[in-house]
């Protein structure tokens, strides 16, 4: 732990990640990335949403032989997809606010952050009906149904595991657990 606490200092700066009473805190001057997100949810305002997304929450980031980290993170994911979810639908709710180009933005931040929300990909799809973009329609529902159908052949597999560390190694590629 403390050859981790020392290689992250070094990579964020000392100043940056503080100890107080035995727990990491990051520094209050420090701005992630995530709350100007979620205020540009709160806020309703779509070009602050769009410039504030920055992609999946820590989508390389991984702690090996932690299966306590890989909860918490896919829990953090989760929960940052869903609050996304229900101010961006907020969001392109109020179509006056919202132009073709940036529902368009919108609905593919949509999909990236809960790519298992069946109403986020009805929304890109409209998105990208309205706008005439079926070349980029075509191509995002062949790529859905190719993970649809990896999706069940993982299941598929998974009834005929025998062991939980065979399953374990399935679990890495099914977006939730059957």
């Amino acid at each position: 732990l403390r050859q981790a606490i020392f290689w992250l200092r070094r990579r964020i700066g000392a100043e940056t990640l503080l100890d107080e009473g035995g727990s990491l805190v990051l520094a209050p001057n420090v701005v992630v990335d995530v709350d100007d997100l979620i205020q540009s949810v709160e806020a309703r305002n779509p070009q602050a949403v769009c410039s504030a997304y920055r992609g999946r929450l820590m989508p390389n980031f991984e702690v090996r032989e932690s299966d306590e980290f890989t909860d918490w993170i896919a829990l953090q994911r989760t929960t940052l997809g869903r609050r996304l979810t229900a101010g961006i639908n907020t969001i392109i709710g109020i179509d006056a606010l919202v132009s073709a180009e940036e529902r368009l933005a919108l609905t593919a931040i949509l999909v990236d952050a809960a790519p298992d929300d069946n109403d986020n990909w009805r929304l890109r799809f409209q998105a990208l009906l309205a706008s005439s973009q079926f070349g980029q329609l075509e191509a995002e529902g062949a790529a859905l149904m190719a993970g649809v159908d990896l999706e069940i052949e993982l299941r598929r597999l998974w009834s005929k595991c025998e062991s939980p560390a065979e399953q374990k190694v399935l679990l890495a590629f099914l977006p939730r657990q059957p």
